[in-house]
């Protein structure tokens, strides 16, 4: 069985995990945004990678290359999804014995911008 992140294997039962979840309407909103950034990002870059092969360096590079997709940073609570996404990956791998904890390189969100929060609608008028 391959370890690389691909939709048939690790992905594939996170996805139906969480559109599950979304369907029984007992997910969260941000599953959505999970499947985005995974479809998006980390299976575009890491698709080829076994994931134990996914180290700091390799991290890097992804970040260097996220920038470069996007022409600027990514903000600081975009880049935390992303995150959790693919600690959620990292994480099913470890439960099928694929990997183990020590291997899971460390994640940052060093983002640009803090966002900035919306306008709140009062109801006064």
């Amino acid at each position: 069985m391959t370890t690389q992140i691909q939709r048939h294997d690790i992905v594939d039962g996170f996805y139906v995990y969480l559109q599950n979840q979304l369907d029984l309407k007992a997910g969260k909103v941000s599953y959505k945004d999970y499947i985005q950034a995974l479809d998006k990002y980390h299976i575009p870059y890491f698709g080829k990678l076994f994931v134990t092969s996914i180290d700091q360096d390799k991290i890097r590079l992804f970040d260097k290359w996220r920038f470069e997709q996007n022409g600027r940073q990514l903000s600081k609570s975009t880049l935390m999804t992303h995150n959790v996404a693919l600690q959620m990956v990292f994480k099913e791998a470890i439960d099928r014995k694929w990997m183990i904890v020590a291997q899971v390189p460390v994640l940052t969100s060093k983002g640009g911008e803090v966002g900035t929060r919306r306008a709140a609608f009062t109801g006064a008028i």
